[in-house]
């Protein structure tokens, strides 16, 4: 049956323990409980073995002395101040949050793994979430439906394997924080959501086979599988940026200017990378190469209705056949074309902007495109407003928005 409590005392002194068998459960609302608990099983129709229906507050020690459910009700958030420990797993369930905080040390010693099937779990170390496993334990976390917050700047085991369960998973990252993950993210038909202004760094070998979805702050992809396979593709909404740091063949659906309307919807923080799968503007999209690179190289074949405007001081590629029908603007650093149609579509409604102090550079390979050019400046490191490198025939209008060098290497 459920036992529950309404006074803060209710459970009498803590020098004694209360013990939640398998198919019961301890009901607590807006009240702080030092009494130690052990728990086990999902609790009376499954509404947990320990259930939150306030913004209520564990501070004594939580022994999984079996598997074990936590639920949270809706629009509250709960905490476990104690100390979780036991060789059981957690199950997080119901809509609402559930804070672990490990004690006075942070440390939890649960060692069974962790599932969130519902609402958010909440952590700010890696240590809030139990041992960290002595080897890589694939289901380590199981994100099916719920999500994991990182509310301040930590790095995650890698021994920690996460797996996508059939209602996928959400990962968030609170203002200001970074999250850090080297691991494995596994799960077949699985989608994974970025969620939460601040940053998330993956550069494990991940293997799911879902879409990826940026929604918010940054997501930074430091391997080429760090976005798992190529299957479901990355979607980057308007607001938020994917950094990309090594060259991957994954499939990009892009919008807007980025994080803060500057760093881009893609983001190209280091040289000697390469980008070849597919990428769709399904709105007008900012991408941003930063200072110092060299070379990057977007080699798939860019389509979609949105404009591309290229920013950051770095140097772009294009060489795809691209498609896209948006007009293009290069308002900094140098874009470089190795294809007639790298610049998409040309017609009356496209064009190429190239903004004073930037460059748009034309390899030998480009032999006739036909985009009509507006350009000004001397381009950037007086490289030319219109730089053709080696060659190159342009058959499109050019325009003068002010005085405008054009660059001509044999």
């Amino acid at each position: 049956g459920t036992l529950t409590v309404g006074n803060t005392s209710a459970l009498g002194g803590t020098s004694g323990n209360t013990s939640v068998s398998s198919g019961a459960t301890l009901e607590i609302g807006a009240y702080s409980i030092a009494e130690p608990l052990s728990l086990a099983g999902t609790g009376v129709s499954s509404a947990g073995a320990l259930n939150f229906t306030a913004g209520g507050t564990v501070s004594g020690t939580v022994a999984m002395s079996a598997a074990a459910t936590i639920q949270v009700a809706s629009s509250y958030t709960a905490t476990v101040s104690g100390v979780v420990s036991g060789t059981g797993s957690l199950t997080k369930s119901g809509a609402g949050t559930l804070t672990l905080t490990g004690g006075a040390t942070g440390t939890n010693t649960n060692s069974g793994g962790v599932s969130i099937t519902a609402g958010t779990l909440s952590v700010a170390a890696d240590l809030n979430l139990g041992a960290a496993p002595g080897s890589v334990s694939a289901t380590s976390i199981t994100l099916n439906g719920g999500t994991l917050q990182a509310s301040s700047t930590f790095i995650l085991s890698t021994n920690r394997g996460i797996t996508l369960g059939a209602s996928h998973g959400t990962i968030d990252v609170s203002s200001g924080a970074t999250l850090t993950y080297a691991g494995i993210i596994a799960g077949t038909s699985t989608n994974l959501t970025k969620t939460g202004t601040g940053a998330l760094s993956l550069s494990g070998a991940s293997t799911y086979t879902g879409t990826t979805t940026v929604s918010a702050g940054t997501l930074t992809a430091g391997g080429s599988t760090a976005l798992g396979t190529n299957a479901g593709g990355t979607s980057v909404s308007s607001g938020a940026t994917l950094k990309i740091s090594t060259s991957t063949s994954e499939p990009l659906t892009l919008a807007g200017d980025g994080v803060s309307s500057t760093d881009g919807a893609l983001n190209l923080p280091t040289s000697s990378v390469t980008a070849s799968g597919t990428i769709s503007l399904s709105a007008n999209t900012t991408i941003k190469v930063e200072s110092g690179v060299t070379s990057v190289t977007l080699s798939g074949v860019i389509s979609g209705s949105g404009t591309l405007t290229k920013t950051g001081a770095g140097a772009l590629t294009l060489s795809g056949t691209n498609t896209y029908t948006g007009t293009t603007a290069v308002n900094d650093g140098d874009l470089n074309l190795s294809n007639n149609d790298g610049l998409g579509a040309s017609g009356a409604t496209q064009g190429t902007t190239v903004a004073s102090g930037a460059s748009l550079k034309v390899g030998s390979l480009v032999t006739n495109s036909a985009e009509p050019l507006t350009i000004a400046g001397t381009g950037y490191l007086s490289y030319g407003a219109l730089f053709f490198n080696g060659g190159g025939k342009f058959s499109g209008t050019v325009s003068l928005s002010g005085d405008a060098t054009i660059r001509v290497t044999s």
